[in-house]
């Protein structure tokens, strides 16, 4: 009968033996502490020392199921802690009775590869690593084949950005000024000296709109210029060897699963060689029913491999290699662990002590596919599945606009789009006229400022009032020459 998760006995049951054992003895040891400790008259270390006994023996039963189950672990593989603390699997078939790719079975496998291929878990590190800079940096790129045409793009748009940058920045620098001159028209010797701060936050608002225009333009050469240098990188060559890596794994059976960028992490440290061994990152992880495949790729050139400026790559996979093996073999008991370095340029000398395998890409199928031993069995490869699945290192997908260009805008342009956009949905209706000397306009204006108010009005209002003063004055002559009776 399987044991529920999350309980107190299947925590107790799931944790060492030997801390259940330390527990166990530690409350039987405090029983008797706590025995005689009274509240007032009434003895309370009764019972307090009955229930820690009842713990021991909990701690104790659990001590001695933990270590049964450890040791039927490692003699019947990992299938008993299953059976106690989880449902049981359906049914497999027996990998003995499985056709799994060869390469004598199938001689058409190292060119084409098997019809049913092999699950792939994750993807290149190195390339994560170049896409989730070039993602922090703005530049959306998600897939390899995704550089070139955005650098095309990004060629071909660097005038037309530039100039529809520049005529919405000059806009909003029309805006500014527009402002500054109704604040220096408004009268008034308090409002002029508040006027004159508010004119100054303008002057510093257009100061700013011209050095964002510079930094667009400026942050469009720069990401041409990335993607141009990112063309020709180190980091590059490395991501596309682990990409053919990948792609050549793919073509393995369907009874293998190729894991990539594995974070493995241990609880405490381990001694390699006299190194304390703590964490390592694998690039490729290839689980089979013949074992665990550990794949390092590199792809360096004569020139930095002769440079001494690295880590040593077969003490690398070693250490891996190692750290894979001593998780496995406490986890799951017993696991087969192969490590291999696949060298897509130059390497150094091997060490005359190193079992690492060294091979070239066409290769590395032929050689994985050739240990047709079955060492698994289909519960062993269900755990090891599901265990390498947990600490693959996914692509974090950062939250960015949809922005071909790269360029992020500044919360201080956003702003200045707001205010822009707030301006122009005013109507003129539903502005109040406010007493500024310069866009005063009077429709009536009263009869003793009609001189003085002329000069602001427009010139068609203007030429009415003034038909209209000639003709009365005409009417005025009219009258004085009939009044003195000239003829």
């Amino acid at each position: 009968m399987p044991i529920e998760k999350g309980n107190f006995l299947t925590d107790v049951i799931q944790s060492p033996w030997w801390l259940n054992a330390a527990l166990g003895v530690a409350a039987f040891l405090m029983s008797f502490v706590v025995k005689g400790v009274k509240a007032g008259f009434i003895p309370v270390g009764l019972l307090f020392s009955q229930l820690l006994k009842f713990l021991a023996v909990v701690f104790l039963i659990g001590a001695i199921i933990s270590w049964l189950l450890v040791f039927g672990k490692s003699v019947f593989g990992s299938s008993l802690r299953k059976m106690m603390t989880d449902k049981p699997e359906p049914e497999r078939p027996n990998p003995a009775h499985v056709e799994w790719g060869h390469a004598a079975k199938n001689p058409f496998f190292s060119q084409t590869g098997s019809l049913n291929k092999a699950t792939v878990i994750g993807e290149s590190g190195a390339w994560i690593d170049i896409a989730e800079k070039m993602q922090r940096q703005g530049l959306n790129i998600r897939h390899l084949e995704d550089i070139h045409p955005l650098l095309i793009q990004l060629r071909n748009a660097y005038q037309p950005s530039v100039a529809n940058f520049h005529a919405e920045i000059a806009q909003y620098i029309r805006m500014k000024n527009t402002q500054i001159a109704v604040l220096r028209a408004e009268p008034g010797f308090f409002i002029t000296i508040i006027n004159w701060f508010r004119v100054m936050f303008c002057k510093w608002d257009i100061r700013k709109l011209y050095s964002e225009e510079k930094l667009y333009s400026d942050g469009l050469s720069e990401n041409i210029q990335k993607l141009e240098a990112l063309l020709q990188s180190r980091e590059l060559a490395g991501a596309k060897a682990e990409l053919d890596v990948i792609a050549q794994l793919a073509c393995l059976p369907a009874e293998y699963t190729i894991f990539n960028n594995i974070r493995l992490r241990a609880a405490r440290y381990i001694k390699f060689n006299g190194v304390a061994l703590y964490s390592a990152q694998l690039d490729h992880l290839v689980l089979s029913p013949a074992g665990v495949f550990v794949i390092e790729t590199k792809h360096w050139s004569k020139e930095f491999s002769e440079s001494g400026r690295y880590h040593n790559p077969f003490d690398q996979v070693e250490r891996a290699g190692y750290l894979c093996y001593d998780l496995l073999n406490k986890a799951f008991g017993k696991v087969r662990v192969r490590s291999i370095i696949l060298s897509a340029g130059s390497l150094p000398m091997a060490p005359t002590d190193s079992y690492v395998k060294v091979m070239h890409l066409l290769e590395l199928t032929k050689y994985v596919a050739g240990f047709n031993h079955v060492e698994l069995m289909p519960s062993q490869i269900h755990d090891l599945h599901q265990y390498f699945e947990q600490r693959v290192v996914a692509f974090v997908q950062p939250s960015l606009a949809d922005n071909p260009e790269g360029i992020r805008r500044s919360d201080f342009l956003k702003g200045m789009m707001r205010e822009f956009e707030q301006e122009q949905s005013k109507s003129p209706a539903s502005v109040r006229p406010a007493n500024r000397r310069a866009v005063l306009i009077p429709t009536e204006p009263p009869p003793s400022k009609i001189h003085d108010e002329r000069r602001y009005m427009p010139p068609a209002m203007r030429k009415e009032f003034e038909e209209i003063e000639r003709k009365k004055r005409g009417e005025r002559v009219l009258e004085n020459t009939a009044e003195s009776g000239m003829p």
